[in-house]
């Protein structure tokens, strides 16, 4: 093949997507809801409920650490993290998710979407998925200053890749784990 600046460029960009790396960690469930009575009105009772009796047992922290520690000797070039770090959504399991995504590295390196047991019940922005805004935000923040799927979605350029972050984690009926993007988000996505 005769090399041209054309072939070499292309080669170049073909070197670079194959040098990136990342690995995507979905549904790890792994913080522990330490509810109060108040917290357990309406669709949590269900899901705290639902964690005591069978979900504990098979969401275990130690076998998301092993895979995790297996991750990093990939050494990735970034984490992909969606959905459902908490089981019920409480401010304190989006505290100790945060805790978890700060170990995992810079904000820079890890991209995070909330899935639908983050938005278990209605709660404030600012005692939960503001928890993660680091990892949520877009490179350049036309998010700032908005909430809930408002907020959505979000782009970050990382080396040849982008990374578009949608949420449809919308709160719903009891028993019922469905999610919706929306009409904004999709006009916002286009």
């Amino acid at each position: 093949m005769k090399i041209t600046t054309e072939n070499a460029q292309k080669m170049n960009e073909q070197d670079a997507i194959q040098a990136f790396s990342w690995v995507q960690f979905s549904d790890p469930h792994f913080t522990v809801p330490k509810p109060t009575f108040k917290h357990l009105m309406g669709k949590r009772l269900l899901g705290f409920l639902s964690w005591r009796k069978r979900r504990r047992f098979h969401h275990k922290k130690a076998i998301l650490d092993l895979a995790v520690n297996d991750a990093r000797t990939q050494h990735p070039d970034h984490w992909l993290i969606t959905g459902d770090l908490t089981h019920i959504g409480l401010p304190d399991e989006y505290r100790q998710a945060r805790r978890w995504l700060q170990s995992l590295g810079k904000n820079a390196e890890v991209s995070v979407v909330p899935g639908n047991h983050e938005t278990y019940a209605n709660a404030p922005w600012e005692t939960t998925q503001m928890e993660w805004q680091n990892w949520m935000s877009s490179d350049r923040s036309v998010s700032m200053g908005k909430v809930g799927q408002d907020y959505y979605p979000y782009m970050r350029r990382r080396g040849p890749v982008a990374f578009v972050g949608v949420s449809s984690a919308v709160c719903t009926a009891p028993l019922m784990a469905t999610g919706s993007v929306g009409e904004a988000q999709l006009e916002r996505l286009a």
